[in-house]
């Protein structure tokens, strides 16, 4: 005789909050609930047993553009702005901003500039002089932390001062490498740093060179340094900051997941390092590096993924992310394009890819992508300001299904993701557990058509139907709910199928399957199944039978389950096991095509 199931929970209430990319939903409100039971849509199980990286933000920069827009706005329209960005309750939360350490391309001014220009040499730094910011960043940056006391600040430089380069210009070129200059450029970055600081905006993260395998005069400040000479600037740096009881630390590389094409020879003639973050982490002295930074604009988020398994221990980022769109683009298809490439790529992609913290580009720009002097002439900004009016952008909404509902120091846990960065119309999602215990899920429906999906959280599920390209963040409170039960550790465990079809690997299933036989390598504790076929419609199975077995030889019946279903779970009396088996009856109309096959403590 089969145990009785557990009996059904009290339905659980969730938050749900929407945006299409068609604007018709801008971060819309709406409610639903979890309630016991399985469902026939493709099911996203949240388990938060299975933790990843610590979340330490999203944000994006208020460059000298983005601040001279928003600093002539009214007192009070500006202020409203900034809570707007900043607010974790009435705006977006957002709660990290990177700062250029001098001009970048986005200035209003005629001119670059650096924090320390000199005609002649000067490795004392005599010439540092910040006025360039004291009117019209750092109000802003103190406002924002004073909005939002859980702000992180990031400070790049664009170039070195033009004299500590071998162009001699702040356009191109790249950071001498005789006596005594990347001494003088750690002291430039820790005077800025220590500036900073004084000046009421502590700065948490230094990194020594944006991109620095872009060293082309191109119109802008641009400079080249190669992993070897960015090691000796970041020996130099740490003493520098300690010397200053500055609690900074440094992230270094700054640049692309992959090589770009354009930057594979730097202007000197040498080939440029493809593997730059790893050489860097092989230097020795670098106890002042605290994680790795990375840009968007080329490659793939999977790079974090390859990164961290070689080095687990370090925190990675996302510094530099613009939206942009091609010339003659409508707003709509702007918006869309965007607002999707986004959250593809940013804030699922990059979250389920280890990073542990995402910064956009500008936080504001003009209707005609500026003010700026040389680079990017298509980039977007969070808002555009045109004059007093004020508009949101699809990067304030990918950016805000993130901030508003994700607090800094969640813990991202895991979560059935089925689209890939690269697009291929399936739902993707990434899940996290806020400190305050509650949770938030974000799904984006890749498909420009309507998709409906399920979330399953333990024994209970809901359904939701997403817009065309649409993202929901759903959000809940678990306490007084049945929790999930952990997985087991599949460590060493073996699975097999009947056909014989597929992977083999313990967390994934095959096709066409009647049965499915787990043996987890030892007895353990074991008391319910799942078994999911992701989106695979068509392949549900109406019944199945869930046996467990000390020796795979002889079998006791512990559950069955009825569908249809794309995810099956049957949870029943715990039991202690070394074998776990789920049976397709042969008059059952369809075969299974598993995803994933899991058991639970």
């Amino acid at each position: 005789m089969s145990p009785t199931p557990p009996a059904a929970a009290a339905t659980t209430p969730v938050s749900v909050t929407v945006t299409s990319s068609d604007r018709a939903l801008l971060l819309e409100p709406d409610e639903v609930s979890f309630e016991a039971g399985v469902s026939a849509l493709p099911t996203i199980v949240v388990d938060p047993h299975t933790t990843f990286q610590t979340f330490r933000g999203v944000g994006a920069s208020i460059t000298h553009s983005s601040a001279a827009l928003i600093n002539a706005l009214p007192d009070a329209q500006r202020r409203e702005v900034m809570e707007m960005l900043f607010d974790p309750e009435e705006g977006i939360g957002l709660s990290v901003l990177r700062q250029p350490i001098g001009s970048s391309d986005f200035t209003p001014t005629s001119e670059h500039f650096t924090l320390a220009d000199s005609a002649d040499e000067d490795p004392g730094i005599t010439s540092f002089d910040l006025s360039p910011d004291e009117e019209t960043v750092l109000p802003l940056l103190r406002e924002a932390r004073e909005i939002n006391p859980e702000l992180t600040i990031i400070a790049t430089p664009w170039s070195p001062p033009a004299w500590m380069k071998t162009s001699g210009s702040l356009d191109g070129g790249r950071l001498r490498s005789d006596s005594g200059v990347p001494k003088a450029y750690a002291r430039y970055l820790a005077m800025a740093a220590e500036a900073y600081a004084q000046a009421g905006v502590p700065i948490d993260y230094l990194t020594v060179q944006n991109e620095p395998q872009h060293d082309a005069a191109v119109g802008y400040t641009t400079s080249g340094l190669d992993p070897l000479a960015a090691a000796e600037v970041i020996r130099h740096l740490g003493p520098q900051l300690y010397l200053r009881d500055l609690d900074t630390a440094v992230l270094g590389f700054d640049h692309n997941w992959a090589l770009h094409p354009n930057d594979t020879t730097s202007t000197d003639g040498a080939a440029n390092d493809p593997d730059y973050a790893r050489t860097l982490m092989a230097q020795e002295g670098l106890w002042a590096m605290d994680g790795i930074a990375f840009h968007c604009y080329y490659g793939d988020p999977s790079a974090m993924t390859d990164f961290h398994a070689d080095h687990p221990g370090e925190d990675l980022w996302v510094t530099e992310c613009s939206g942009s769109h091609a010339p003659g683009d409508s707003d709509a298809k702007a918006f869309h394009d965007t607002f999707t490439w986004q959250t593809r790529m940013l804030t699922v992609g990059s979250m389920r890819n280890w990073a542990s913290g995402v910064v956009g580009w500008n936080i504001a720009l003009d209707a005609d992508h500026g003010p700026y002097l040389g680079g990017c002439g298509t980039c977007t900004g969070f808002l555009t300001i045109e004059g007093m009016t004020v508009t949101p952008n699809a990067e304030y909404y990918a950016f805000a299904h993130l901030s508003a509902f994700v607090d800094v120091g969640a813990v991202r846990i895991d979560s059935t993701s089925w689209g890939a960065t690269s697009w291929d119309g399936r739902p993707m999602s990434v899940a996290f557990r806020n400190p305050d215990g509650t949770y938030a899920l974000l799904v984006h429906n890749q498909h420009d058509d309507p998709r409906s999906v399920a979330v399953a959280f333990g024994e209970q599920v809901l359904e939701y139907e997403l817009p065309g390209g649409g993202v929901a963040t759903f959000t809940w409170d678990a306490a007084g709910m049945p929790q999930p039960t952990a997985p087991v550790d599949l460590a060493g465990a073996e699975v097999t199928t009947e056909p014989t079809s597929g992977s083999q690997a313990a967390s994934s299933g095959a096709s066409g399957m009647r049965t499915v036989t787990l043996a987890l390598g030892r007895v353990r504790s074991v008391s319910a199944v799942s078994l999911d076929i992701g989106d695979a419609r068509g392949s549900e199975a109406d019944r199945w039978v869930v046996e467990t077995s000390w020796d795979g030889q002889k079998w006791t019946e512990v559950a069955r389950g009825e569908g249809p279903a794309l995810r099956a779970y049957s949870a029943f009396d715990r039991t202690w096991v070394k074998y776990v088996r789920v049976s397709v009856p042969a008059d059952s109309g369809n075969a299974w095509d598993a995803a994933e096959f899991r058991v639970f403590r």
